[in-house]
């Protein structure tokens, strides 16, 4: 597949800038390489889903192909293989909707309506709305297929300049200097709330126009917990238009493909909250016409000694602009008074545009007499304006950010965010907005987050005044909110939970998180970093029970076997079930017994795998467990079927579509038939053999 997605990788990128003849002749060497039904003679609930998305991706590049074909005009070839794909499969409305959009751009509206018609006959019945809505669309004249455009813009990702930014004249003449004599990019370095991510912001704002192919952003965390670098390239490669199953899950091979794009095109990449050179380096596109922001504490002397990259070490805003940062904000006529005033202020900030901001935000907020907080003696220390910008808070707002403060990972999503504030007040969307119109809690990425400036202090505050039992309350209250989701939990929770689950995980409570996190291996999600986890929780949590330690075990077997790692799945598969077996309910329903079997089958250990799925296949009928009974009887027609009884393979498989159909809501019965399809030309054939 290597070789296929590379082809996909250079077509779409060639699409992007209306390359459409380059673009079909990479799309046909891909899907030139398509053999057969992807995984075929493997089952289980992973290679289902692997299965899935590698027909998600072939799917995609076809249809790419189709579109580039339709605005080259090639409308007889498009025509010639959408018949033959309908002469074998008569049922196809995929096919006759490429059909009858190649048709109409050939001017043959008639011949589409035909098409149409031929296909509602087949059918019985009326075609998908699709097929409705391309039709109408042909009757009225609208055209029917893509038509060429100019280049496709690039992304646009900066996040929002920040509001007043002011000041760093000297800060912002270097970047231009860096940019003039063509770095490949720039280091910003300094201390938390130095305005760092402020300075960046400015400039590239100011410089959008110099990056017509795009503006990337992507937080690295490093501050907190951070980012990996395959997710980060992984993240900038479909936000440039390439499917994911496009996208290959090596980490060499995805930076050079992102370093293959990036040449000779004009983007820009902001990097913000770097923890190190070793995080940076994987994610620079090279040199040519792209440009890199990267933001950090650390000023990563790795980089600094390469002669395309400069570095810039900001410190704090001198007295003349922090004076006019707090003017322009609290809306005060510049005066010597004024001046006189904020003097002392502007000394306790140390030149902290955060800290500044913050005191601002004071000031703003006029003494009954008039006069501003400012001018009070007392006023002036950071920890005072802190404390007092606290204090400000409602009971119930300050409330909700102390159970926030102590959260572990990069930010609280939106959703958990909101069920804790349930637990603050009647109104929990007005206690969040409250704290984010303070400047307490930042809000975007569907994620809220506070400067590291605010969370140092808040976390301080939050170990101070909470309690060990608020604090496991608040623990457990995020725990439930996720064990309720199950497997419905968002992809953009993955970073959350993992932190989480490390925080937490020799905590009883904590190993429902691994149940969770195993919803993720299972859509194919980082399955061997939720593996290693996996193992780390399993060692860390040594002194809890037994139905503790067999959830997290059997994380590590859920993950290990979407990862291609049997072996591992087989030896955390028998601790699983020998911890389960010490309990009451030991395996109830057979989950543990599917799990260590389906590994023993795709090892080829068959003999070993049949009586661990039988025994599974049956706890799962005794247990109502329908959807276990149909998941364990797939697995356990491959064992029959790998020991070379296919008659019993077939037997456990019709077996399967009977509670499919009558018990399961018929979920698996394309798949089923799949397995009997593959199953019975063998059977013929032992049949007919003398």
């Amino acid at each position: 597949m290597g070789t296929a997605r590379r082809d996909v990788q250079d077509a779409l990128a060639h699409l992007r800038f209306g390359e459409d003849a380059h673009a079909v002749a990479h799309l046909d060497r891909a899907l030139a390489l398509w053999r057969g039904r992807p995984l075929a003679g493997q089952t289980g609930p992973y290679t289902e889903a692997a299965a899935a998305r590698l027909l998600e991706f072939k799917a995609e590049t076809a249809e790419a192909r189709f579109g580039a074909m339709l605005r080259l005009g090639r409308h007889d070839a498009l025509i010639g293989e959408a018949r033959e794909t309908i002469r074998d499969h008569p049922r196809d409305q995929d096919a006759v909707r490429r059909l009858m959009a190649a048709l109409a751009a050939a001017g043959r509206d008639s011949d589409a309506k035909q098409a149409y018609e031929e296909l509602e006959a087949r059918l019985a019945g009326p075609p998908a709305p699709e097929l409705r809505d391309l039709l109408h669309r042909i009757e009225s004249g609208t055209p029917a297929h893509p038509e060429p455009g100019p280049r496709t813009p690039g992304p646009h990702q900066l996040h929002d300049p920040v509001p007043d930014f002011t000041g760093r004249t000297a800060a912002l003449r270097r970047l231009d200097r860096s940019r003039v004599r063509r770095a490949s990019a720039v280091v910003v370095s300094g201390p938390a709330g130095i305005g760092k991510t402020a300075l960046g912001l400015a400039w590239a704002h100011r410089k959008r126009e110099d990056f017509p192919d795009g503006q990337l952003f992507a937080d690295l965390r490093g501050t907190a917990r951070p980012a990996a670098p395959l997710d980060v390239l992984h993240g900038f490669m479909r936000d440039l238009g390439f499917p994911a199953a496009a996208i290959p899950a090596d980490p060499d091979q995805v930076a050079a493909d992102f370093r293959a794009y990036a040449a000779g095109r004009r983007l820009l990449l902001f990097l913000d909250d770097a923890r190190d050179a070793d995080q940076v380096l994987p994610l620079l596109p090279g040199t040519g016409g792209t440009f890199t922001i990267v933001t950090a504490r650390d000023p990563m002397d790795p980089l600094a000694a390469r002669s395309d990259i400069d570095t810039l070490a900001l410190d704090g805003m001198d007295d003349a602009e922090a004076e006019a940062l707090l003017l322009r904000r609290t809306g005060t006529a510049p005066s010597p008074a004024a001046t006189a005033s904020l003097a002392p202020l502007v000394a306790r900030c140390g030149g902290l545009p955060l800290a500044l901001s913050i005191a601002a935000d004071l000031l703003a907020d006029p003494a009954p007499t008039g006069r501003h907080r400012a001018a009070r003696p007392g006023r002036t220390d950071l920890q005072a304006v802190l404390d007092e910008s606290f204090q400000r808070l409602g009971e119930p707002q300050r409330r909700l950010y102390l159970a926030l403060a102590p959260l572990p990972g990069p930010g609280v999503p939106a959703d958990l965010a909101l069920a804790l504030a349930r637990r603050s007040g009647d109104d929990p969307q007005r206690l969040l907005d409250d704290l984010v119109d303070s400047r307490w809690l930042l809000h975007g990425d569907g994620r809220y987050t506070s400067h590291a400036l605010v969370a140092d202090y808040a976390a301080a505050r939050a170990a101070r005044e909470l309690t060990a039992a608020e604090r496991d309350l608040v623990r457990d209250r995020v725990i439930a909110h996720y064990h309720r989701r199950g497997a419905d939990v968002p992809a953009d929770d993955y970073d959350f939970l993992t932190a989480a689950y490390e925080a937490w995980w020799d905590h009883p409570n904590a190993s429902r998180l691994a149940s969770v996190l195993c919803a993720y291996a299972q859509r194919g999600h980082r399955p061997a970093e939720l593996a290693r986890l996996g193992e780390r929780a399993a060692a860390a949590a040594a002194d809890l029970g037994p139905v503790e330690r067999a959830r997290h075990c059997n994380l590590v077997v859920v993950a290990a076997y979407a990862d291609g790692d049997p072996a591992t799945a087989v030896d955390y598969g028998r601790r699983t079930l020998a911890l389960l077996e010490r309990t009451p309910n030991a395996d109830r329903i057979g989950t543990a017994r599917a799990n260590l079997g389906g590994a023993l089958a795709r090892l080829g250990r068959h003999r070993e795998a049949l009586p661990v799925l039988e025994a599974a296949v049956a706890a799962a009928r005794a247990g109502g467990a329908w959807d276990g009974v149909v998941t364990a009887s797939l697995s356990l027609a491959n064992a029959h079927k790998g020991l070379g009884d296919t008659a019993a393979a077939e037997a456990v498989l019709l077996a399967a579509r009977d509670v499919d159909r009558d018990r399961s809501r018929g979920l698996r019965a394309t798949l089923i038939t799949t397995h009997l399809d593959d199953l019975r030309p063998r059977t013929a054939r032992e049949e007919a053999a003398p």
